[in-house]
C-alpha cells in the first residue's frame, strides 16, 4: 500500500510534458479562429459565385424577350433565391434597368425603365446605374453606347449571413450594410424594349445634350 502511494505521489510530482500540453492547448485556441476564418471565406467565395450565376441567369431571361410585363419580371426575379441556395436569400434585391442612347452621338445615356424586385432587409440597396426610371444613367465599365442602342443591366444585392455572426468576420470579409453587390449588362436578343414593363407606356428617349 505504501509503495502504491509513493508511486502515485511521484506521478503527481512529475511535470515532464507539461510544456507540450500547454503548447497544444494554446495552439488549439489560436487555430479555432483560423478555422472559422477559412470556413467563412470558403462560404463567401461560393456565395459570390452563385450570385454571379443568378445575375447572369436573370439577365439572360430578361433579354430573351423585347416585351415583358412587371408581373413577368417579378416571376423571373423570384428565381434568385433558388439559384443562390443554400445561402439564405431573405434579404435580396434585384434592380433591372434598360439604358438607351438617343439618335445623336452627344446624347446622354438614359434609363428608359427600371424595375426593383426582392424582399427582406438589404440595408438601403440602391441602383448604381440610375436613380429611377426616366433618369440619366451611368453604366459601370461602359462610357458610351452607339446611337439608338439599348442595353439591360441587372444589379443584385444579397445579405451574407456568416455562420458565426461577429464583427470580426464582417470586417474580415469587408461586408457592406447594403449586402454583396453584383452587376451584369447585355443587349436584348430580339430587339430593344419599346414599352416600359412597369407602366406599359411607350418608351421615348430624350437626348439631354
Amino acid at each position: 500500500m505504501a509503495a502504491w502511494r509513493q508511486r502515485l505521489a511521484a506521478f503527481w510530482r512529475n511535470d515532464r510534458g507539461v510544456a507540450t500540453i500547454e503548447f497544444a492547448l494554446a495552439l488549439s485556441l489560436l487555430l479555432i479562429p483560423a478555422f472559422i476564418g477559412i470556413v467563412e471565406l470558403s462560404r463567401y467565395v461560393q456565395m459570390n459565385e452563385k450570385l454571379d450565376d443568378a445575375a447572369a441567369q436573370l439577365l439572360n431571361a430578361v433579354n430573351q424577350s423585347d416585351a415583358l410585363t412587371d408581373a413577368q419580371l417579378t416571376y423571373l426575379a423570384d428565381a434568385v433565391p433558388d439559384i443562390v441556395k443554400p445561402f439564405a436569400a431573405d434579404g435580396w434585391v434585384a434592380i433591372i434597368t434598360a439604358v438607351n442612347k438617343g439618335p445623336n452621338d452627344d446624347c446622354k445615356l438614359y434609363a428608359s425603365w427600371q424595375s426593383r424586385k426582392g424582399s427582406g432587409d438589404t440595408g438601403g440597396a440602391h441602383s448604381q446605374v440610375a436613380d429611377a426610371s426616366g433618369k440619366w444613367a451611368t453604366i459601370p465599365g461602359i462610357t458610351d453606347l452607339s446611337t439608338n442602342d439599348q442595353v439591360v443591366t441587372v444589379e443584385l444585392y444579397l445579405q451574407y449571413k456568416p455562420l458565426i455572426p461577429s464583427q470580426m468576420v464582417r470586417d474580415m470579409l469587408h461586408l457592406s450594410p447594403n449586402g454583396v453587390y453584383r452587376f451584369t449588362v447585355g443587349r436584348p436578343r430580339y430587339g430593344a424594349f419599346q414599352n416600359d414593363p412597369v407602366t406599359g407606356a411607350k418608351i421615348t428617349i430624350p437626348c439631354g445634350t
